[in-house]
């Protein structure tokens, strides 16, 4: 190796005390096996697609088959929600049903003001 090419040629340190480093027989990198890089990449870029769209698809027909299972079945028949947890009849909802007034009415003749309260308009 020589970073920065700072030497002729590819260089290594020694066990040599004296001699730090020398002048090695290595050969030039071939760029052919720069080519194999790129199916490098391949191997990576291809299952990281692949396999989220298989998972997509998968889950799209399982939604697909789904719905159609729905819409071959006869639909159920619907039957009424109960009305704050009671069962209430239909036909009770349907006739005229007075519900009993709570609130009882009194003659104004019937009423006596003690005092009047407020100082405005509405009391």
């Amino acid at each position: 190796r020589s970073p920065g090419n700072k030497h002729e040629a590819p260089w290594c340190f020694t066990l040599t005390e004296g001699v730090r480093m020398e002048l090695c027989d290595i050969p030039i990198c071939d760029y052919k096996e720069k080519s194999s890089g790129n199916m490098e990449i391949l191997y990576i870029l291809v299952p990281s697609v692949a396999i989220p769209l298989a998972i997509a698809l998968l889950f799209f027909f399982i939604c697909v088959c789904r719905n159609n299972q729905k819409s071959s079945r006869p639909p159920a028949p619907r039957q009424p929600k109960p009305v704050r947890g009671q069962n209430v009849e239909m036909s009770m909802l349907t006739t005229a049903y007075k519900p009993k007034s709570k609130a009882k009415e009194l003659p104004l003749s019937a009423v006596r003001f003690m005092e009047e309260l407020g100082e405005c308009m509405l009391g």
